[in-house]
């Protein structure tokens, strides 16, 4: 963990409102090489963000708009006390409910091929008692289909939350009448977004939108019906 006070500002294009790091991280992180994600606090708000190149040795953090809207940042120059960990390679750290992947899952091939699982896939407004196998491998290749979406400017900001809890279907089915479907649901997964990673929440949903849409269509190609809920990816 490195701790360090240094200014929050515009860069010199007045584009991007940065923190320039008052040290080499590559040498400091022990990372070599490879994109660098880093967390932390800034004047003790949470931040999650990439590390933006300098060139030289040399790296910047970039603060979004809702972070600058936490830290109270008016455009000029503010003094930040900053506390930075990196995280760890090949891995995406989220709640105590998020599931962790490692770099290199076991995945499982697809019967269907991919222009048929999206001709075909419709949206199940009642599902059937039949078991479904969504856990080991298949789950991993469900959400890996999600964590492989394109995301803008790569900053991966989607974490997936897998619910399978009987009481929680009834109270989300219940509460909204949009998810009546999930009262029979065997399996739901919840598409959150990062709102610290990716700043633009025009950019968050199209993140969001198009790891649920893969992962909907995955779930097809395996042949259980599915439906997509607002920003909650349901299945069954």
């Amino acid at each position: 963990m490195e701790v360090f006070d240094a200014d929050i500002k515009k860069d010199e294009g007045g584009r991007l409102t940065v923190i320039e790091l008052p040290f080499f991280p590559r040498e400091v992180f022990k990372r070599p090489k490879g994109t660098l994600y880093v967390s932390g606090t800034i004047n003790h708000i949470e931040y999650r963000c990439k590390l933006l190149a300098r060139g030289n040795g040399r790296f910047a953090m970039t603060v979004d708009k809702a972070l600058q809207k936490a830290l109270g940042y008016d455009g000029g120059t503010m003094k930040a006390h900053v506390t930075m960990a990196v995280e760890e390679a090949g891995k995406e750290t989220g709640g105590e409910n998020s599931v962790e992947m490692s770099a290199e899952p076991s995945l499982i091939p697809c019967g269907m091929d991919t222009l048929t699982a999206v001709r075909t896939r419709q949206s199940i407004r009642s599902f059937t008692a039949e078991p479904i196998a969504i856990a080991g491998e298949m789950l991993d290749t469900i959400l890996c289909a999600g964590m492989y979406a394109p995301s803008a400017k790569n900053k991966r900001p989607c974490h997936f939350i897998v619910v399978r809890e009987r009481q929680i279907f009834t109270g989300l089915s219940r509460s909204n009448p949009n998810a009546a479907m999930l009262e029979t649901a065997a399996c739901a997964i919840i598409v959150c977004g990062d709102k610290n990673r990716e700043g633009m929440k025009e950019f968050l949903y199209a993140d969001c939108a198009a790891a649920g849409r893969r992962q909907l269509c995955r779930i097809c190609g395996q042949g259980s019906g599915t439906s997509g809920m607002g920003e909650a990816a349901g299945s069954g």
